[in-house]
């Protein structure tokens, strides 16, 4: 009886594991994957897309100047115009010429008109040499500035200042007398085209106009 069981048993199929190498594997047979051709195409693409955003960088960075760059160029600009605006008014008729022997010289706010630091002369660079570039108030360039360029501007004819009439009439002396003086500062650098700082400023005669010495309006006022 026993030997008869385990006939009985040994003849029983038993389950067997399922994997790949039989049914279980089935399941997988409908998977597809990514053919080499589509692989490629792919790469193909990322790679364009990738290009032209690089080119856009490229061209945006070689374009664009260095913020540091640029904060230099607004400190230039604000130092020639504290010392433009920090010299004598003159109470001029009109702008006087300007000191031949350099921007040492420099005593009144006219002697700044088309200061132009790449003329090549000393007498309108604002240095004490003809290569001009950024200079100190003793016309002495100074080193690492030499590629911007220092551009002023002073006009009298037509500027007012509110509701400030720029020439009034004089009682004793010139017929009339200047009271705004309008002062432009620009740097620009020699590298980056779009370093282009502008400043603009007024220097009054607070004086002229107002009552005078001898408080009449309009009398002669003294230099301020």
């Amino acid at each position: 009886m026993n030997k008869f069981f385990m006939t009985q048993n040994n003849l029983t199929p038993r389950p067997r594991k399922r994997d790949g190498r039989n049914g279980g594997g089935q399941r997988y047979a409908n998977a597809r994957g990514v053919t080499f051709i589509e692989l490629i195409v792919s790469i193909v693409i990322v790679a364009i897309a990738v290009s032209g955003i690089l080119l856009v960088m490229s061209m945006t960075s070689s374009h664009s100047a260095d913020p540091m760059l640029r904060q230099q160029a607004l400190l230039i600009a604000e130092s020639y115009m504290e010392e433009i605006l920090a010299q004598k008014f003159l109470n001029p008729t009109a702008c006087p010429p300007r000191e031949v022997a350099g921007r040492s010289a420099y005593n009144n706010v006219c002697d700044y008109a088309n200061l132009d630091s790449t003329s090549g002369s000393v007498a309108t660079n604002g240095c004490n040499t003809p290569t001009g570039g950024v200079c100190d108030r003793q016309g002495n360039t100074i080193a690492g500035l030499e590629r911007y360029n220092v551009f002023a501007a002073v006009v009298s004819s037509g500027v007012t200042l509110g509701p400030t009439a720029n020439l009034v009439a004089n009682t004793v002396g010139p017929p009339v007398r200047i009271r705004v003086l309008r002062i432009t500062v620009r740097v620009t650098h020699d590298d980056f085209s779009d370093i282009d700082i502008p400043l603009t400023a007024y220097r009054t005669n607070y004086l002229c106009g107002v009552g005078g010495v001898g408080g009449k309006l309009g009398e002669t006022c003294p230099a301020s």
